[in-house]
C-alpha cells in the first residue's frame, strides 16, 4: 500500500495480491490511524508516511548493499557470475538510492 500511496503505482496494480477491498481499506484505515496516509485521499502518502518510505528503501539498500560490497577477493568478476545465474544484472551500490 506504500508503493500505491507515493504514486509508483496505481492500486489496481496491487490486485495480483489478492487483497479483498475489506483487507485494503483495513489496510487503509490502520495507515491513515498512525498518520501516515491522507484520511480524504485515496491512497496518498503524508509528509511522515513518504519519509518512513524513504528510511524503509534506505534501510532496505543497506542490507542489500552488503553481497554487493564484499563479493570476495575476485571482486567484480564474482558478482557477475553470480547474477548471471539469476538472470538479472549486477547490483551497484552507487545506484542514487540513498
Amino acid at each position: 500500500m506504500s508503493f500505491a500511496a507515493i504514486g509508483a503505482a496505481p492500486g489496481e496494480t496491487f490486485q495480483s495480491r489478492q487483497w479483498s477491498a475489506p483487507d485494503w481499506s483495513a489496510a487503509r484505515e490502520r495507515l491513515v490511524g498512525r498518520d501516515l496516509l491522507e484520511p480524504h485521499a485515496a491512497a496518498t502518502a503524508t509528509e511522515s508516511g513518504r519519509a518512513l518510505r524513504t528510511e524503509a528503501e534506505c534501510r532496505l539498500d543497506g542490507l542489500a548493499g552488503g553481497p554487493c560490497e564484499a563479493p570476495g577477493s575476485d571482486g567484480p568478476a564474482r558478482r557477475r557470475a553470480l547474477t548471471a545465474r539469476r538472470g538479472s544484472r549486477p547490483c551497484s551500490v552507487s545506484s542514487g538510492l540513498r
